[in-house]
């Protein structure tokens, strides 16, 4: 019930199901699902933003959870990508860390157009001191 309640709070839910009827919607998730023994469950993201996979890798480290794989759009993904994509910060976060990488550079290059301008003041004015 904390998983369904985190999934809720991210604009995702959970559903309990067979393991037959999955294949009969998803065929090519059938050499996937062939070795699994354990109840299984199939977690909906409403948005496309991947907060269901973040609550998953949260929830699989601090409980016994087993991820198998995923769907995202039509790709399967494999259950090493789905932690991945989970621990990964959030989209606003690597906007911030983006723009600043940016900044940096704008900043380092107008020094550099700037230095050889500067440079170039320089050895005029000590020219014009020596005349």
């Amino acid at each position: 019930s904390s998983l369904k309640k985190e999934l809720k709070e991210n604009n995702s839910f959970v559903w309990v199901v067979k393991k037959t009827l999955l294949k009969l919607a998803k065929p090519e998730l059938e050499p996937t699902l062939e070795n699994i023994k354990t109840p299984m469950a199939i977690v909906f993201n409403l948005d496309d933003s991947p907060s269901a996979f973040k609550v998953i890798a949260n929830y699989s480290q601090k409980h016994q959870l087993e991820v198998i794989a995923g769907l995202w759009g039509e790709e399967i993904i494999e259950k090493n990508k789905i932690i991945e994509l989970g621990l990964l910060p959030s989209r606003e976060v690597l906007l911030v860390n983006l723009g600043q990488k940016l900044k940096g550079r704008l900043i380092d290059l107008a020094f550099k157009l700037k230095y050889p301008l500067l440079k170039t003041l320089m050895v005029v004015s000590k020219l014009k001191e020596k005349k």
